[in-house]
């Protein structure tokens, strides 16, 4: 049986939703995100929790400690899975433009996406904007074939 490598995947909004934290990345593990715009996560250790890894991963990608994760919906293809979660906050300061050995973390507004953000993240920023407006709202799946 083939190991999945298991990830997670979080973006944090403003509290009125209008601004979402990402991580323009410049020593990621997979080289086609180098100087891509994502948001912040990484690998779920062994006998790890996604919401812990996200909470983890976050604060080390970052150094702020977020709660409140919000289950969003998962992708994943053939040897990989990504859980999706999202969350709100107004601890970080909106000013925020830090450098890290991540990459450059920074505010951005929702309606003006940055040209090097990642294609599919078109898609989950406003899902998750979606179900922070209606949380009856279980989530998605996205299954991608290689």
């Amino acid at each position: 049986m083939e190991e999945i490598k298991r990830m997670v995947l979080g973006f944090v909004f403003s509290e009125d939703l209008e601004e979402v934290l990402l991580i323009q990345r410049k020593n990621a593990k997979q080289a086609w995100q180098n100087g891509r715009d994502n948001g912040l996560g990484g690998k779920i250790e062994a006998g790890e929790s996604a919401v812990k890894a996200m909470q983890r991963e976050f604060e080390e990608e970052s150094g702020y400690v977020i709660d409140g994760w919000v289950t969003a919906g998962s992708m994943g293809g053939r040897g990989w899975n990504v859980e999706i979660f999202g969350a709100k906050t107004n601890l970080i300061p909106r000013k925020i433009n830090l450098e890290t050995r991540e990459g450059w973390v920074r505010w951005v507004a929702c309606n003006q996406l940055p040209e090097t953000i990642i294609d599919n993240l078109a898609v989950f920023i406003p899902l998750l904007r979606y179900k922070f407006h209606h949380p009856e709202f279980g989530g998605a799946r996205f299954d991608f074939e290689e």
